[in-house]
């Protein structure tokens, strides 16, 4: 299943000469693991143009906090950061975004973030994995309408950690939460973005099972009407 799109950055800071991705050779890039979802993308974005991962330098940091703190001392050009971060620090005045994967190529449109289930469950257990992604999409719905709500119940939880609240609100927005409508009308295609980002690490050399093979062991369709 697919979660959202965006919710990942890359930033500078706001006086950097970096403007695109042709200007992050030779640089050093913050990210919060090797292997990670920001080294990923941050990846997939050199290769696509033409920049080879050896061109730029990768250095791992515990959480975003310390990335940022690596981009303002100058330990590092550039962080490859999760939101809430990587848009509070823009809206701080203490960053600048060069690469947004919410509206920007080659991430546009595509879900960032995916549901996994293990083959044993299932194989043991469909209705169990249904009755979830019945409401995983009941969820989404609930979000895509109530945004506001769904602000106000992450940040009473203390989910995240975000002060302001109309930011937050724009933030789940440029989201793209898919509603109930958007599912039935076959808008999204899981298993398309699925193939496109196999695709995508495979000619990067980040994957090494052809594509198809690995849709067909990573994707499984789902009745989503058993157990009712």
């Amino acid at each position: 299943g697919g979660l959202h799109q965006g919710c990942i950055k890359l930033n500078v800071l706001p006086d950097s000469p970096i403007q695109n991705v042709e200007d992050l050779v030779g640089t050093k890039i913050a990210v919060d693991e090797i292997g990670g979802t920001p080294y990923q993308v941050a990846l997939l974005w050199l290769a696509q143009n033409g920049i080879s991962p050896d061109q730029v330098t990768f250095l791992p940091f515990n959480d975003g906090s310390l990335e940022l703190e690596a981009l303002y001392n100058g330990q590092v050009d550039v962080a490859a950061l999760w939101d809430p971060l990587a848009t509070t620090s823009v809206e701080d005045g203490k960053a600048r975004t060069i690469l947004d994967i919410s509206k920007d190529d080659p991430f546009a449109g595509h879900f960032c973030c995916f549901l996994y289930a293990s083959n044993k469950v299932l194989e043991e257990d469909p209705e169990l994995i249904a009755a979830e992604l019945r409401a995983y999409h009941a969820a989404q719905n609930w979000i895509y309408e109530n945004p506001e709500e769904a602000v106000q119940l992450v940040t009473e939880k203390q989910y995240v950690s975000i002060e302001d609240h109309d930011l937050a609100v724009e933030l789940i927005k440029s989201y793209g939460f898919p509603s109930t409508e958007a599912y039935d009308s076959g808008r999204w295609d899981i298993e398309g973005d699925v193939k496109y980002f196999a695709q995508a690490l495979y000619d990067v050399g980040f994957l090494t099972t052809e594509p198809d093979e690995y849709v067909k062991s990573a994707y499984t369709n789902v009745d989503l009407t058993l157990g009712q």
